[in-house]
């Protein structure tokens, strides 16, 4: 490969797709890095002859002018996907669709779509047909992700993944705006809401900011400060959970048979015991989180079980129960 070609290629491998952007001199940088010396110049011309070949697109609205991918320009893959990775995409794409906003399933639409074109290009039925016969189905109530404006997505990514600060305006669960300066920590994503897990100005405490509640976020060259923080420790500590201040308990529950069945198969934990009482009922014990999650669970499940400790939470269903029955009571 002659060192024009690779150039080339390297620099078509740097510049991201529209909205972002990147710039002759950050081009200019990434050059150097596989070591190549060339000018700002060089640049320059090289893009203009690569973008009456290629759909790139210059900015030149505002400073600092820069260089994208257009917005719907084909995937250029090389080496060629395959039609084993294409399905793969496919799947993901069933499985995303899910569990991400919209918005953040956008950016890697431009994969799907070559994945898409791939399959449909096969000359045999087999990987197509399969398409069809393969679904990804959630057990709980299926509810519409908020809307999340690809702007706030972007910068939030961009500003996650460089390590930087921003500063933006969110509004609070009785409706306030507030404004912060914001130190990206980590991104979790439950169910179709989207969390950025933070720190806010110079404090250490670990925060969740709600991605679609911000706006006008403006990205900072300032890095984000180094901090013990751990994502996976974290979240296992219960932080998503809503855990209540005995973290974890012995349940012990008495269970229809036509109930526990699933839970055979899929268990509570891992020290789980089921012991049949007779043909109808079984008792069920599990050391468990203990959490609002399992609490809604548990309601879930109705008069398939009877919960006989701990006490405090029988008591607590007991107490959800009855004020049920009386809003329900003819």
């Amino acid at each position: 490969m002659s060192d024009a070609l690779y150039r080339h290629w390297v620099m078509l491998q740097s510049i991201p797709r529209f909205p972002r952007k990147t710039t002759v001199q950050k081009l200019n940088e990434t050059l150097e890095v596989n070591g190549f010396e060339t000018t700002d110049r060089t640049i320059q011309r090289d893009l203009i002859k690569l973008s009456s070949i290629f759909p790139l697109v210059s900015d030149d609205r505002d400073k600092p002018f820069g260089w994208s991918w257009e917005k719907n320009a084909p995937m250029f893959d090389l080496p060629a996907m395959d039609t084993h990775t294409a399905l793969t995409f496919h799947l993901s794409e069933k499985f995303l669709a899910q569990i991400m906003p919209p918005g953040i399933s956008k950016t890697i639409q431009p994969h799907f779509k070559l994945a898409e074109s791939v399959l449909d290009a096969m000359p045999g039925k087999k990987l197509k047909q399969w398409r069809d016969k393969i679904r990804v189905l959630s057990r709980t109530q299926q509810l519409l992700s908020p809307n999340i404006d690809d702007h706030i997505i972007n910068l939030t990514y961009q500003a996650l993944l460089e390590g930087k600060q921003f500063n933006a305006t969110y509004q609070t669960r009785n409706g306030e705006e507030q404004h912060y300066r914001v130190s990206p920590r980590g991104l979790v994503i439950r169910d179709q809401v989207t969390y950025l897990v933070v720190t806010l100005w110079n404090y250490k405490d670990i925060k969740q900011l709600l991605l679609h509640r911000m706006s006008n976020i403006e990205l900072l060259e300032d890095k984000v400060k180094k901090l013990s923080f751990n994502l996976d420790d974290y979240i296992n500590s219960g932080e998503f959970d809503f855990v209540e201040q005995e973290k974890i308990i012995q349940l012990k529950m008495r269970i229809e048979n036509h109930v526990v069945r699933h839970l055979l198969e899929t268990p509570l934990s891992e020290d789980q015991t089921v012991k049949s009482i007779n043909e109808e009922m079984s008792m069920l014990s599990a050391g468990v989180k203990n959490t609002q999650q399992l609490r809604w669970w548990l309601l879930a499940l109705g008069e398939g079980i009877e919960i006989l400790q701990p006490t405090s939470l029988r008591k607590e269903m007991i107490s959800v129960i009855r004020a049920m029955s009386e809003k329900y009571k003819l």
